[in-house]
């Protein structure tokens, strides 16, 4: 084998073996990917948060009722077509009430991650605010001990907040005052980037015409 083969084979072995390392891996650890809860109602009924690395739409408005013993639930902007798993880590979030009601009691609200099948929202991973979480304008949590999150094929992923009081309150989701945030080493939700993709396709290429002209190479010297 010529040297100049030997490279090309090293080459696109390497591109290979680069798409088959775990996305976190290859991640910067400030490759967080956040969602922005907005009143924009899908066509599968619930309201929609939009995907930061996108320009997010403006709401219609500044904020959406969140009555006692009801809950908002939001799904991503896309669907995971082929599934996704977001692996272990720290969730970060924040839910911004305008207004803060005499004689609430923040513990009373929840928040649930999970996925949206259509029709069902099934939660992965709860969250109840504790007292010292409150601000005056707002309630920020976090997730750090979360385990790995699957979200099934076709599912959306979802965010669900949860009134478990008697007092009707508002949610703020104009801005930044409402949020999710992944752990540090996931961005791609909900698949894997299409450099990677491309990258597979040409290592497979690359590696199938290389095998055919070394096993072409000597039928043609018999001739």
């Amino acid at each position: 084998m010529s040297a100049i083969k030997k490279v090309v084979v090293i080459v696109l072995t390497a591109l290979l073996l680069l798409t088959l390392v775990p996305q976190g891996i290859l991640a910067s650890s400030a490759n967080y990917q956040t969602w922005y809860p907005r009143d924009t109602v899908s066509d599968l009924g619930p309201n929609i948060m939009y995907d930061g690395k996108n320009p997010v739409p403006v709401p219609s408005t500044d904020s959406m009722p969140l009555p006692g013993g009801i809950s908002i639930l939001w799904i991503s902007d896309a669907v995971a077509e082929s599934g996704y798993t977001f692996s272990e880590g720290h969730w970060e979030g924040k839910i911004t009430f305008p207004d803060k009601p005499k004689n609430f009691d923040i513990t009373e609200v929840t928040v649930q991650l999970g996925f949206y099948s259509g029709a069902i929202f099934t939660s992965l991973q709860s969250y109840a605010f504790r007292s010292a979480d409150e601000t005056p304008w707002g309630a920020a949590f976090s997730l750090p001990d979360t385990a790995s999150l699957s979200i099934p094929s076709g599912a959306y992923f979802a965010l669900r907040v949860i009134n478990g009081s008697d007092i009707d309150l508002t949610v703020n989701i104009g801005g930044d005052h409402t949020w999710i945030r992944t752990p540090p080493d996931h961005s791609n939700y909900p698949v894997p980037e299409l450099a990677a993709l491309a990258l597979f396709g040409l290592g497979i290429a690359g590696l199938v015409t290389f095998i055919f002209i070394r096993r072409k190479k000597p039928s043609l010297s018999a001739e």
